[in-house]
């Protein structure tokens, strides 16, 4: 059996100092996919190059998408709080090697 969570930014409240995410992944294995959201991670105040890194061989999909602090909300790549221009060096495919897709988004 397989399946895949796509996170949104309540998945990074933490329980006994652990985020809900990563209770998650840390309960379940790789059966269990990762399709990482940048602007919910982000907007959840974390670090989407850490958690992108952390789960590498669970992240079939990456769904890149800027966000406005501002707003709150999803806004055009490029135009939110998001440092795209340092984030896609510093994971890449010889990096990330389970990446299969990248979904852009400019708004939900």
């Amino acid at each position: 059996m397989w399946g895949s969570n796509h996170n949104h930014a309540p998945e990074f409240q933490t329980i006994d100092g652990q985020t809900l995410l990563d209770r998650l992944y840390t309960r379940t294995t790789a059966a269990v996919d990762a399709e990482l959201d940048t602007a919910w991670m982000f907007a959840g105040g974390r670090d989407p190059v850490a958690y992108i890194r952390r789960y590498a061989g669970r992240v079939p999909q990456v769904h890149v998408k800027d966000y406005s602090n501002a707003t709150k909300y999803v806004i055009e790549i490029g135009k939110g709080e998001l440092d795209f221009p340092v984030a896609k060096p510093r994971v890449g495919p010889r990096e990330v090697h389970h990446v299969g897709g990248i979904a852009l988004t400019g708004k939900d």
